[in-house]
């Protein structure tokens, strides 16, 4: 739709509570767990990761040379599978020390960009016109110059939109965990 002044003013898909579909949320898990068997527990971890429609993201094993081999796993699932995530996360432990889950509603600079991408798309057809109506070499630089930097804002609000419908897509899950306790040795 144009406005009065002829500049598109989309309307914004209507927002549902938080947790609706249209809601864009951002969900992190942070815990930190012991297990019986290190090993197996990164192992089944991964597992979960990729038969939840996810990716690990990172492994890192510390340790070895101590008697407690630690690890840290960063892996992202799908949104609507997270707290299915933590709940098999929570299943691996022998205890739960830590765990940290937060979300971040980013919805609303969603819509903003959306809006802002089709303003500045009505601003760059504009511009084109002006740019076939140039009577001169340096009125078509000049609007070419404004073309450009148009064409380059709405490259970087696309690419911010893109990386928040990503990000909001798949949650991200930190897991620390830590092999059993060494038993203490007992010397005569």
């Amino acid at each position: 739709q144009a406005g009065p002044s002829g500049v598109a003013t989309p309307i914004p898909a209507p927002l549902g509570p938080a947790g609706s579909p249209g809601r864009k949320i951002i969900k992190d898990g942070n815990l930190t767990i012991e297990v019986a068997d290190l090993r197996q527990a990164l192992s089944r971890l991964e597992a979960t990761a990729v038969q939840l429609g996810g990716y690990v993201l990172e492994t890192n094993t510390y340790g070895a040379e101590s008697d407690r081999t630690e690890a840290t796993v960063r892996f992202a699932v799908p949104a609507d599978r997270f707290e299915t995530a933590l709940q098999q996360v929570r299943q691996l432990a022998t205890r739960l020390v830590a765990e940290q889950v937060s979300g971040t509603d980013v919805t609303q600079e969603y819509v903003d960009l959306q809006s802002e991408i089709a303003n500045l798309e009505v601003t760059r057809a504009r511009l084109r016109r002006l740019m076939e109506d140039a009577r001169t070499v340096e009125e078509a630089l000049q609007v070419n110059a404004q073309l450009m930097s148009i064409e380059g804002e709405i490259a970087q609000r696309k690419g911010r939109l893109q990386y928040l419908s990503q990000r909001s897509a798949y949650s991200t899950i930190t897991v620390t965990l830590s092999g059993p306790k060494p038993k203490p040795t007992v010397t005569p």
